[in-house]
């Protein structure tokens, strides 16, 4: 006999909507069957056609088929109106009970992370009904997610906060703590959780806890779950905020960047999901929306997730240049910036892929982007008003603006609380660097706390592919070309006629003659080895350019910009301490 899992989701209020999902290991699909209540009028079910979040549309109806219903018990007619939508007609009341099978594209094994949006229809015009979640499970599995427990399920206010909580479903591996009151778990949901420090990622989710509820003066959930997937990766990651938990691919190795991801995500719990533009909710789901706030609500909390890990004392100052350099980089890299602003970057990104939208921007980037503006503003606003307010405030008055379940911001309303706190100063810079493109003056900012942004133009031999000299007598191609005449792995074994020599000592010599000759105009005739073969390529070295950035501190700064600085780095709150978790 399979394995089943059988999953209850129930609203409850006026009408209760109860959803079973069966899952059978092995198999690729699930079985899902709605019990809703009728009146005997018609009733139309859709399927999200976009997650929160993330900006684009991902098409999830082709993945649902045999779609099928009842009413008292008798089968009825299921009409298709569109893509995502389905009418139950009328005629007999009494409860609809409808089916659907959802495939998933892969076999389920003993575990699942299950997503709302992709899995989970909902009655048109009935979204804001309470729901309560309930799991019968088969023996040794169970679930966690970020709703809150009552009697043996979980309860929901309306169906947006139901799918806004992704279920981590089976046999896996979770870890725990409490700090200020609310428990969070830490689980495991794919990869391979044995490369990872889980006593490490425990200490980085407690210091992220605790600086971020220091910040904010308190926590906006009763619960919270960090949801895993373990990438074999010194550093880096991915995230997808959720109201009460975040789903996270976690490089084992936990570098820097992977805890600027953990972070980040944690900050969207009041950025975004609480502290929202009024296009961010109520949701239509099948239609993206449009929000010219994404470069705060998005770019601004990367900025945070890396200017409180420094402040706090996680990571140094060198960090923090490191963050500041990579994002001015990242963001003049790319020459759009000259002709879409971030508010357009924002506004427009349904419109990026051809209209399938994406979780970037359209044109440029409104992470890094919104991070420099982000920056950019924050400083402006302590040099307006002596260092009485800053960007903090700012998020301080939207979330006081926002919280409690009140209504999203109007998105003018950014710019309306920096003029009031440092003046029309304020809306001249908002304009001009949020609603206009162009080049934010990072180097004129950075003066204002002391800071010397110093970028230098140095010139290198371009062959048109990168290579790395080892130490173990060869030189390689450490990345291949689009057009497979280079691949990665490559390596040289003879430039005009100098072979390279038998080992590693010898080799030095033949690379001093090689560095002579890899000069921009110069032609050079190679032997390379590709697994056994040995092909010859024919390469005309070109005049490369590279930007190298340095901040420095600038000495002899004025006591007032020494303050704006000190203030930068200390914030409000914590006075520059460093997060102190306590034991157990």
């Amino acid at each position: 006999m399979s394995s089943v899992l059988v999953i209850a989701l129930a609203a409850v209020g006026m009408a209760r909507v109860d959803y079973r999902v069966r899952i059978a290991e092995g198999t690729t699909h699930l079985d899902v069957e709605m019990v809703i209540p009728s009146d005997g009028k018609p009733v139309v079910v859709q399927i999200p056609n976009w997650a929160p979040g993330s900006y684009r549309l991902v098409e999830s109806f082709k993945s649902v088929n045999e779609v099928t219903a009842l009413r008292a018990s008798r089968k009825v007619a299921v009409n298709r109106l569109d893509d995502n939508s389905w009418e139950i007609t009328g005629g007999m009341s009494g409860d609809i009970v409808l089916r659907y099978q959802r495939a998933m594209g892969s076999a389920i094994g003993n575990r699942l992370h299950m997503t709302g949006p992709a899995n989970l229809m909902y009655v048109k015009g009935r979204v804001k009904e309470d729901c309560t979640l309930k799991f019968d499970l088969p023996s040794g599995w169970r679930s966690t997610c970020g709703l809150e427990v009552k009697g043996d399920g979980y309860v929901a206010p309306d169906y947006d906060v139901l799918i806004d909580n992704p279920v981590t479903i089976g046999v896996f591996e979770s870890d725990f703590y409490e700090l200020k009151g609310v428990k969070h778990e830490i689980a495991y949901y794919g990869g391979d959780v044995s490369q990872v420090n889980r006593a490490a990622v425990i200490e980085y989710c407690k210091k992220i806890t605790l600086l971020q509820e220091d910040f904010w003066s308190g926590l906006p959930f009763k619960k919270y779950v960090w949801h895993f997937t373990v990438m074999n990766a010194a550093d880096g990651g991915w995230g997808l905020e959720h109201l009460s938990s975040t789903t996270i691919g976690l490089a084992s190795g936990l570098g820097q960047g992977t805890v600027g991801v953990m972070n980040h995500e944690y900050f969207h719990a009041w950025n975004v999901k609480r502290i929202r533009s009024k296009a961010l909710g109520p949701f239509d789901y099948l239609v993206l929306p449009k929000s010219g706030a994404l470069w705060m609500l998005e770019g601004v909390t990367d900025y945070y997730a890396h200017l409180l890990l420094y402040r706090y004392q996680v990571y140094n100052e060198d960090y923090m240049k490191s963050r500041i350099i990579r994002n001015v980089r990242t963001t003049r890299a790319n020459p759009e910036r000259m002709n879409v602003s971030p508010y357009d970057s924002s506004y427009r990104v349904g419109e990026a892929a051809g209209g399938r939208g994406n979780s970037a921007g359209f044109g440029v980037n409104y992470y890094n982007t919104g991070w420099v503006v982000g920056l950019c503003l924050d400083i402006e606003l302590r040099d307006a008003t002596d260092g009485k307010y800053s960007f903090d405030d700012v998020l301080y008055q939207l979330w006081d603006e926002c919280k409690d379940d009140q209504a999203g911001f109007e998105e003018h309303r950014i710019r309306e609380i920096m003029v009031a706190m440092g003046g029309e100063r304020m809306g001249v810079a908002y304009d001009t660097w949020v609603m206009k493109p162009g080049e934010l003056p990072v180097e004129k900012q950075l003066e204002k706390i002391g800071y010397r942004f110093i970028e230098t133009e140095t010139t290198f031999a371009d062959m048109g592919f990168p290579v790395s000299w080892g130490t173990d007598g060869r030189l390689l191609v450490s990345r291949g070309t689009r057009d497979q005449q280079w691949r990665a792995g490559d390596e040289i074994v003879e430039m005009n006629g100098i072979a390279k020599g038998a080992d590693a000592h010898a080799t030095e010599h033949v690379w001093e003659d090689w560095r002579e000759m890899m000069k921009p105009g110069v032609t050079l005739k190679l032997k390379v080895k590709r697994g056994e073969e040995i092909l010859e390529r024919t390469v005309e070295v070109k005049e490369g350019k590279t930007v190298d950035t340095v901040i420095e501190e600038i000495k002899d700064a004025s006591a007032r910009v020494k303050t704006l600085r000190e203030g930068w780095f200390r914030g409000p709150k914590n006075g520059g301490k460093p997060v102190v978790v306590p034991e157990g």
